[in-house]
């Protein structure tokens, strides 16, 4: 099992993730939805736990799950003193899950048909920002929680074959942060028996046959969403994204051009284990000061002067947020994850030395390189 283990002597908590690489996206027609069905059935217990929640509870913990892309994520926090106790719990529920079927139709009749993603459950600019990411990403948001044709008939035959697939140590990974010991968590897995090996995942591609979705709603506003397709990690655009998006100011040219036909401008930079995509957010105040902004989008993006002190306070910005991550528990530690989620750094410090290793040669040829039009996919959403 691969695991990056952050040790600070000076925390009084644990964080702990036990990471799945396999998520909604790589599921195919037929399995829609098993990822976060066969998340919610590992918390059902096993022989060893049969109720983990009340093992939790025990040492005031509350142990969760998260189904994601291209992750199944589990995860908790607890006193220093007390997490080699829980992470046995959870290694074992998690590797070796029973799936009663008795548990798991009534699972599925509680909480996971009653979970699938509806069109109502996003805000607009929500819906802009999921759309974006489907013309990027070739996915569709709608799938990530399955549909009924799909988990109507699902049961636990298919969850513990999907398990026997994809939870293995070739497939998963460790993050803990905090005062431990190597040596106690490596017993700690090896009591486990996780099993060595078994299949990696594809993603299963949804392809939209266009670069720009343009979605009616009864609203003023028109939410629009740039994005673009970053075939590889490249940590130079993490600064693009500051540079564009973080401080109001620091390209003075941007804000001037697009601050009057706006309520709201950010970017966002999303990784995935072999991809991201970076992204551009305005929330437009009527529909002709979108148009005025997707005129104006090209000009102001290739002009604008990327100096050596505007890369140093982006640098700035993000040393701010690594040390925010450090500082901010389990919440932060998830934000260094999905900064990181090939997890190419191995800490804090490592994540912040690479950053600041980025020149600004770096920043311009990563931004000529990925921001053109040919690599553009836009969603507006509203009064289009």
């Amino acid at each position: 099992m691969e695991r990056v283990i952050i040790g600070d002597k000076s925390k009084e908590l644990v964080h702990c993730v036990i990471g799945i690489r396999a998520g909604w996206r790589h599921e195919p027609p037929g399995r829609r939805g098993i990822t976060h069905f066969l998340e919610h059935g590992i918390f059902l217990g096993n022989e060893e736990y049969p109720n983990p929640d009340e093992v939790a509870y025990r040492y005031g913990v509350e142990i969760n799950g998260m189904t994601l892309p291209e992750h199944t994520l589990f995860y908790f926090t607890s006193l220093k003193d007390d997490y080699p106790k829980l992470l046995q719990c959870f290694l074992y529920i998690i590797f070796q899950p029973v799936l009663e079927e008795e548990k798991v139709e009534e699972e599925k009749k509680k909480a996971i048909l009653t979970a699938m993603i509806q069109e109502s459950d996003y805000s607009p600019w929500e819906f802009a920002y999921a759309w974006g990411e489907n013309l990027v990403f070739n996915w569709d948001f709608k799938l990530s929680l399955g549909t009924e044709e799909d988990l109507v008939p699902m049961g636990t035959k298919e969850l513990r074959e999907w398990h026997s697939k994809y939870y293995h140590q070739e497939n998963c990974f460790m993050l803990i942060f905090g005062d431990v010991k190597d040596r106690e968590i490596d017993n700690i897995i090896a009591k486990a028996r996780i099993k060595s090996d078994g299949e990696i995942p594809s993603a299963y591609l949804i392809r939209v046959k266009k670069k720009e979705v343009k979605i009616k709603k009864d609203t003023v506003n028109v939410e629009m969403v740039y994005g673009f397709k970053i075939p590889e990690f490249d940590v130079s655009l993490e600064l693009v994204s500051q540079l564009f998006g973080s401080c109001h100011g620091m390209l003075e040219e941007w804000d001037t051009a697009f601050d009057k036909y706006v309520y709201v401008k950010e970017t966002k930079m999303k990784w995935n284990l072999k991809e991201g995509g970076l992204f551009f957010y305005f929330g437009a105040t009527s529909h002709g000061n979108a148009m005025r902004i997707d005129e104006m989008f090209w000009d102001i993006l290739n002009n604008v002067k990327i100096t050596p002190e505007r890369v140093e306070l982006a640098k700035k910005l993000s040393l701010i947020e690594a040390l925010k991550m450090k500082e901010g528990g389990e919440r932060g530690l998830f934000r260094f994850f999905h900064r990181n989620p090939r997890l190419y750094s191995g800490g804090f410090k490592e994540y912040v030395e690479k950053l600041n290793r980025v020149t600004l040669e770096d920043i311009i040829k990563a931004k000529d390189k990925y921001l053109i039009p040919d690599n553009c996919f836009k969603a507006f959403v509203g009064d289009v």
